[in-house]
């Protein structure tokens, strides 16, 4: 009887237990993505740059005050829009890609607008989910960190049928 309590109160506890999501909601607000950033706290932000039309990649991860931090961007070439010399952090040119690193740039949110000749999509654990998928073009999307209870996934979960 008092072990079945005892698993009871940490199956609770682990049901409560609170893990800080990349949630991707569009203009209404209302989450459409969460990503748990947890035990990995990076992802990418990925796209085509509107005038070299070449990709793009903003690595961001987890800060230590549940903001997100952009930490380093990379790409292909020089060119209008994008850093040439190394005013923050270093740049290096690694076979042929340009690495800015060493970044620190805090954002309490980004806010991006879904432009499919931009093709942005999110790198998540090695996953990529495009955001025209999900978006109208057009269409604001935010990118925040918030906490979210694994009840919280498991009943999303659920009710979308999902495996």
């Amino acid at each position: 009887m008092l072990s079945s309590v005892a698993a009871g109160l940490a199956l609770l506890a682990l049901l409560n237990w609170r893990l800080p999501c990349l949630v991707v909601t569009g203009a209404d607000g209302r989450p459409l993505l969460r990503f748990p950033l947890w035990p990995e706290k990076q992802f990418t932000l990925t796209y085509v740059h509107s005038v070299q039309k070449t990709p793009c990649y903003e690595n961001i991860e987890l800060g230590p005050d549940g903001d997100l931090v952009l930490t380093s961007t990379e790409y292909e070439s020089l060119g209008v829009g994008l850093p040439f010399s190394a005013g923050e952090g270093k740049l290096v040119n690694r076979d042929g890609h340009f690495i800015l690193t060493g970044l620190n740039r805090h954002f309490a949110e980004i806010d991006l607008r879904a432009v499919p000749v931009a093709r942005q999509a999110l790198i998540v654990r090695g996953h990529r989910f495009d955001l025209n998928n999900t978006f109208a073009p057009g269409t604001l999307i935010r990118l925040k960190v918030r906490p979210v209870t694994l009840f919280q996934i498991f009943r999303e979960k659920l009710c979308k049928g999902e495996d």
